[in-house]
């Protein structure tokens, strides 16, 4: 179940077919996964499991180490991810306030004043 999980994962965050993905891939070789992809990728993992996968998983080499780490943590037992609040029908979720602290940023022309 999970080895078929990660896979499915790995197939729809690289827009690509399951039957595309294999254990045996190297992600960067054979898949092109790049950093940010890989990030993505365990995301998704984490979304999809509903685990929380550990920081060692952002270094797999290839799509079986992705597949061990899932396992492991699924076989822990442990809850390792916070259910998310329900929201109410139609509600948006919370928007992420920019720039910090409230200060806006200066454009280049007030910069240059």
């Amino acid at each position: 179940m999970i080895e078929q999980l990660v896979i499915e994962g790995v197939a729809d965050m690289l827009g690509r077919d399951a039957g595309e993905v294999c254990r045996d891939d190297h992600l960067a070789e054979d898949l092109g996964v790049d950093e940010l992809d890989l990030l993505n990728i365990v995301c998704e993992i984490e979304t999809r499991a509903g685990i929380e996968l550990p920081s060692t998983a952002e270094s797999a080499m290839t799509v079986a180490d992705l597949i061990a780490a899932a396992a492991r943590e699924v076989e822990s037992g442990q809850p390792t991810t916070l259910p998310l609040a329900p929201r109410g029908e139609g509600e948006e979720p919370p928007r992420r306030r920019r720039g910090g602290r409230g200060r806006r940023r200066k454009t280049p022309a007030e910069l240059a004043q």
